[in-house]
């Protein structure tokens, strides 16, 4: 009796070790695909950010009001595994498709990404046009209404002037807006 007792403790224990680790899996970046999976992620001062829980909207706005230029933008939130909610967006002046955007187009009045206003880490961060800024579209198309690319990003955080770093970016997104 003993014996089946210590059998079914050890059963136990390696069962709920077993569970754990499902628990605890690690995150990773989602692929580089160019077919609308509806995916972001990034690393972000070294820690994976993947968008989930609040959509995606990505837009194509030609000859914007604003600008009167094509315009490319997308916005993203992460409510789940940031320990805290974050929001990611860029806008894309002067577009025209596939290629690689820099400092100069990327719009600089806004916040690129904020987030975690709950300790205040990110309050904002806009881009640092002195630092690595890209963001290359690999697959652009209004047929289809896709847009695919990767993007490394220089962020200057407002409440301490710091860098923070935004590198392997990643997207793949469907269903544009086009206005």
């Amino acid at each position: 009796m003993k014996l089946i007792g210590f059998v079914m403790i050890i059963a136990t224990v390696l069962l709920s070790v077993s569970c754990k680790k499902n628990k605890d899996k690690k995150l990773t970046l989602p692929p580089a695909t160019q077919t609308g999976e509806n995916t972001l992620g990034f690393l972000i001062d070294d820690q994976v950010w993947i968008a989930n829980g609040g959509g995606y909207y990505p837009s194509f706005s030609s000859k914007s009001y604003n600008s009167g230029e094509d315009v490319f933008g997308m916005i993203s939130y992460n409510t789940k595994n940031f320990n805290c909610t974050s929001r990611f967006f860029f806008t894309i002046f002067n577009f025209n498709g596939t290629g690689t955007y820099t400092s100069n187009d990327i719009d600089l009045y806004t916040s690129v990404f904020y987030g975690c206003s709950e300790n205040f880490k990110y309050p904002g961060c806009k881009l640092d046009t002195s630092g690595i800024n890209s963001i290359t579209i690999t697959y652009f198309s209004l047929t289809e209404r896709i847009a695919s690319g990767t993007f490394n990003l220089t962020l200057i955080n407002p409440k301490n002037n710091e860098q923070v770093l935004i590198r392997d970016g990643r997207f793949d997104v469907g269903g544009i807006g086009i206005y």
